[in-house]
């Protein structure tokens, strides 16, 4: 019997498709936000300004859910662990010889 602790249990897959999903909808969010508005140029300026004026919502939204992607994704990559044999410490041990 696989006994959790109690809480949300959710698939390491559902996570990798939340994030696959928030980071495209930002992306595209970018992307139509910068073919609606021709007075704004995504390279030179900060994606930022569009979170103010006209398309404050929709691009406050891309943000949004952009984040929730982000730390699904964060969330997926922590769940696989880390090996119990870490190879972090072998680079601190060459470093002192």
């Amino acid at each position: 019997m696989n006994e959790k602790g109690p809480g949300i249990q959710v698939s390491t897959r559902a996570l990798a498709l939340i994030a696959v999903l928030g980071v495209s909808y930002f992306g595209l969010t970018m992307l139509l936000l910068s073919l609606l508005d021709t007075d704004y140029n995504p390279i030179s300026q900060a994606a930022s300004d569009y979170g103010v004026g006209r398309y404050s919502i929709e691009m406050n939204l891309g943000f949004l859910v952009g984040g929730v992607g982000l730390i699904a994704f964060a969330w997926a990559i922590g769940r696989r662990g880390t090996p119990r044999r870490s190879r972090a410490g072998s680079t601190s041990s060459l470093s002192r010889a």
